[in-house]
This record gives structure tokens, sequence and C-alpha cells, in this order.
């Protein structure tokens, strides 16, 4: 079962997700102008709006199973065995 909670990567997640998506929109407008083509038109405010939305749920969820893993990872466990094969309460 996964658990939402906010937290570090809850608010980490959207600014990466963001800045990934206007890197690659810079480097796509970047192509269109050395093909002397028109530039890309979306509408680039409703996707960031809608990426960080996506990449806030993203990020909560990571955070909920980073948390429930604490107590694994305190343990001495590796933290990917901890987070995709936590132990049974």
């Amino acid at each position: 079962m996964f658990h939402f909670s906010i937290g570090t990567l809850a608010l980490l997640a959207p600014i990466a997700a963001v800045a990934l998506y206007l890197l690659v929109f810079l480097l796509r407008c970047a192509e269109a102008w050395v093909r002397r083509n028109d530039p890309p038109r979306e509408r680039v405010g409703v996707v960031c709006v809608l990426l960080a939305a996506l990449g806030f749920f993203v990020g909560g969820v990571a955070q909920g199973m980073w948390d429930n893993s604490a107590t694994c990872r305190a343990t001495g466990q590796a933290p990917g065995v901890c987070l995709f094969f936590p132990p049974s309460a």
C-alpha cells in the first residue's frame, strides 16, 4: 500500500519535472531555429502547471515510501531493498 507524505521529495519532484520540461522545450526551440522551422507551439504555462501537480503527487508517494522504509534503513539494509521490499509489520 502506498502512503502519501509531504516532504523533501514531494517538493523537489515538481521542480525537477518542470525544469526538465523547460530544458527539453528550449532544446526543441533551438533545433527549430537551426533548421529554420517554426518554433514549437504549445501552452508552456499550462504544461508546467500540470507537470508540477503530477510531480507533487509522484513525489508525495515517493516520500511516503521513503518514510515507511526508515526503520529498515536504520538496521543497515540498503535503501533499494528497504524501498521495494519493505519488511512486513
